[in-house]
């Protein structure tokens, strides 16, 4: 064992130095550990924010589960899911799908036309 001249004392396993021992009444960790929330949101944002790995085109790939959730409701409303196309929607918060072009009298005379100038 290791002797501290000064002091004579051991030194060693489970026997520091007495200057870098905790004083009296002092705290290892004096800001403590963060509480955990206790309402909804603040349990869904913690869980969300959780790192997970996906196999991505052939390789492991680490995302927050949040990006995964996304990636998968996106996926599915491209595959033709009409909830999770509704569920984007609400999301991106656009209020209706734009409806189609259709000319009447003056836009079709207007458009044959352009055509005859064109060819």
């Amino acid at each position: 064992m290791a002797k501290n001249h000064e002091d004579n004392e051991d030194i060693g396993y489970k026997k520091p130095p007495k200057t870098t021992r905790w004083k009296k009444g002092q705290s290892g960790n004096p800001r403590g550990r963060k509480k955990k929330p206790r309402d909804a949101n603040g349990l869904l944002k913690l869980e969300l924010e959780k790192v997970i790995t996906i196999r991505d085109g052939g390789e492991d790939v680490r995302i927050t589960k949040k990006e995964a959730l996304i990636t998968s409701l996106v996926n599915d409303g491209i595959k033709g899911n009409a909830k999770a196309r509704e569920m984007m929607m609400r999301l991106l918060d656009v209020d209706s799908v734009p409806e189609p072009f259709i000319a009447n009298d003056n836009d079709q005379a207007l458009l044959d036309e352009f055509l005859k100038q064109n060819r």
